[in-house]
């Protein structure tokens, strides 16, 4: 203070302090999520791990975004959908000294490669041309590739897929979906079985004079045929009437040709037959005596 006159007074000096702030750390934010990633099913995420020290004790963390996810420090992030999440930790002192520190959290979009719904089976000879491999898949999305085998390194394949020329066996079809930015999602594989037709056999013709049938008769079938499986049925398919079972009465039969069928329907509902052609000739006739010298 300046003197007056000759008179003055002693110095005074005041104080002001200025405090630090809390600390609240710095944001130290992770790498974005895929929505499918294991991660997020940590229900107990403890968000001070992506603050880096020091950090001060005594904060509180705060839903930005009200995800409902957060309790204390512990975020549930299997409840979070796609999207930006902003989580903050402030800290006001016993200074009345305030400050925060905002963490991010953000889950991209990722593909869907589907979920397998069950398998398909056809009798070899009767797979469909044109099959939508996608029917044995659930929740996909349709942009990707379809691959022969159980991974993505076979060949490449067209879907819908003609399947008319496979032969009997089980196949495999692996779905490779396309990536959304880094996102992506695990191959799926689903099958496709052809099954065998069952074996009715390789028939042989039979072929007899009209004066041989009683000599001949009764005829078994299963003679006419070579490597048939059994549990098949025989059917009259000109009705003569003359088939029992497996066995024909040639003696009922006249001059022609007729058509006898061996089918087999299996346990997987394929069904193939064979058909037995027995012809009945005309034979010259020597006449009957019908006087004596």
């Amino acid at each position: 203070m300046d003197a007056i006159g000759a008179c003055d007074d002693e110095l005074v000096t005041v104080q002001v302090i200025i405090n630090p702030l809390p600390n609240t750390g710095t944001a130290n934010n992770p790498a974005p999520f895929c929505e499918n990633d294991p991660a997020l099913n940590n229900t107990a995420f403890d968000l001070f791990t992506l603050l880096s020290p020091p950090v001060d004790a005594g904060g509180t963390w705060t839903d930005d975004d009200a995800t409902g996810a957060l309790s204390g420090n512990t975020l549930d992030l299997s409840q979070l959908v796609i999207g930006t999440y902003n989580f903050t930790y402030s800290i006001t002192d016993a200074n009345s000294c305030f400050n925060s520190t905002t963490v991010t959290l953000v889950i991209d979009d990722a593909p869907e490669s589907g979920t397998v719904n069950g398998t398909a089976a056809f009798c070899e000879g009767e797979a469909p041309s044109n099959y939508d491999l996608f029917v044995l898949l659930d929740n996909e999305d349709q942009t990707g590739t379809w691959y022969l085998g159980t991974d993505n390194t076979g060949t490449a394949i067209v879907n819908p897929i003609d399947l008319s020329g496979y032969t009997a066996a089980t196949y495999d079809f692996t779905f490779d979906v396309d990536a959304i930015g880094a996102c992506d999602d695990e191959l799926v594989t689903v099958q496709v079985t052809i099954n065998p037709l069952p074996n009715t056999g390789t028939p042989t013709p039979a072929v007899f004079c009209e004066n041989d049938l009683a000599a001949n008769s009764p005829l078994d079938l299963f003679n006419q045929l070579s490597g048939n499986d059994i549990g098949g049925t025989w059917t009259d398919d000109d009705a003569t009437g003359a088939l029992t079972g497996n066995t024909v009465d040639l003696t009922r039969l006249t001059l022609g040709a007729y058509n006898f069928t061996y089918s087999i329907t299996d346990a997987n509902n394929c069904s193939n037959s064979s058909t037995v052609v027995i012809t009945v000739e005309d034979a010259p006739s020597a006449g009957t005596v019908n006087a004596t010298p």
